[in-house]
């Protein structure tokens, strides 16, 4: 069990910042996830963390949280969601790297994401269709940073070949 969790420490030291990304959002997702076993094992009913890690759509729960227009990007709905957005983190990710810096990279993620949470949180408290759900509406996961990385490559190179799965390379 040392030599594993030695290794998880060696490959994070020396990976770069979308691996470093990748296993920040799974060390979240695990604890969370581990905390709410816990948590409904002991009788304590849901997990407090998770919405209280989550960005609300209202303004003034945001108020009383601000940090979680940060911690919202490394928490996950579910193992698929987690899945997918560490697959198209890391795939574009390293595509990213070709072109621009690990210092852009991670700010795109940052702000990709706060972007995310802004929109978020407009479409809320603009559109009358939100309105009734204000109040128990949040928002979790990666997916605004990760899309801001995708537009930032596709942007960049749009011409690049990618190989997909039964179908071939594509554009």
């Amino acid at each position: 069990m040392g030599t594993i969790i030695t290794d998880l420490k060696e490959k994070f030291r020396n990976g770069d910042i979308v691996v470093r990304l990748i296993y920040i959002n799974v060390a979240v997702f695990i604890v969370t996830f581990l905390a709410g076993v816990v948590c409904k094992l002991m009788g304590w009913g849901e997990i407090g963390s998770f919405s209280f890690l989550a960005f609300p759509a209202s303004f003034d729960k945001f108020l009383l949280q601000p940090w979680s227009i940060i911690t919202y990007m490394f928490m996950h709905g579910g193992v698929w969601h987690i899945l997918f957005n560490m697959l198209c983190l890391y795939w574009f990710g390293e595509i990213f790297l070709m072109s621009f810096s690990t210092k852009h990279l991670r700010g795109l993620y940052f702000l990709g994401g706060i972007a995310g949470a802004v929109l978020f949180m407009l479409s809320y408290n603009i559109f009358p269709y939100f309105q009734p759900a204000i109040d128990s509406s949040v928002v979790v996961g990666a997916s605004a940073s990760i899309l801001a990385i995708i537009i930032a490559v596709a942007y960049r190179q749009p011409n690049y070949r990618v190989q997909l799965f039964l179908i071939g390379n594509v554009s």
